[in-house]
């Protein structure tokens, strides 16, 4: 699924939820994702 703002390339699960990092922009955290949704 591609956001408004770039590609998902790659996903990290970690203890503290679940980040995305999207293209060249860095990484977000799938709280700050789902509000854009």
């Amino acid at each position: 699924r591609t956001l408004e703002f770039g590609p998902v390339t790659s996903v990290i699960r970690g203890a503290a939820g679940t980040d995305f990092q999207v293209g060249s922009l860095g990484i977000f955290k799938y709280n700050d994702i789902k509000q854009i949704l």
